[in-house]
């Protein structure tokens, strides 16, 4: 008898189990997994009135142009210089990211448009697509990790757009500073 209530919890075990993996695949529930969301890379800055130069020649820096048509404003590269259009808050965003504001305008920085676009300038609405986390490398990455902020060039008035993030591309990396 003994040997019999040994044999019946492992049993009773394994049926719970088998049980359980049936109405899962019965309902669906295992067919996808939940996607995770990458976690943060690391603390991210929070304050205001930072700059972000650019590694390639930190004597640039990123501005917030004000634009007479839509969008509401653009980013820009310009020589460093002590105004409101180079002084930039980050905010800190509920999935651990940033929410990065410009100074000039108060419009946040947008990452919607597609690889290849100009970054654009719009009125902060918080959702994902002004989410960015700064990498450990120097990057101004989406959250997705695909999309990074990258100058034309370190020079004047040349234009940031979005590109693919690529390891090791110096126009991709930003020296955050006060």
């Amino acid at each position: 008898m003994t040997s019999i209530r040994r044999l019946s919890v492992p049993l009773a075990g394994l049926i719970l189990a088998l049980g359980a993996g049936s109405t899962a695949w019965l309902t669906g529930a295992g067919a996808a997994a939940p996607t995770a969301k990458p976690a943060a890379p690391g603390p991210q800055p929070n304050g205001v009135n930072y700059t972000l130069h650019s590694e390639v020649d930190t004597n640039f820096c990123l501005e917030d142009t004000p634009a007479p048509q839509e969008p509401a404003s653009e980013a820009s590269m310009a020589e460093c210089a002590v105004i409101d259009g180079q002084r930039w808050t980050f905010a800190d965003a509920a999935d651990g990211s940033v929410v990065i504001i410009g100074g000039n305008t108060g419009n946040c920085l947008d990452f919607t448009a597609k690889v290849s676009s100009f970054v654009s300038m719009r009125p902060c609405t918080f959702k994902s697509g002004e989410h960015f986390f700064y990498s450990s490398t120097g990057q101004i990455e989406s959250t997705s990790g695909k999309k990074c902020l990258q100058p034309a060039q370190a020079t004047q008035n040349a234009l940031v757009s979005i590109a693919k993030c690529q390891a090791g591309v110096n126009l991709q990396i930003w020296e955050i500073g006060h």
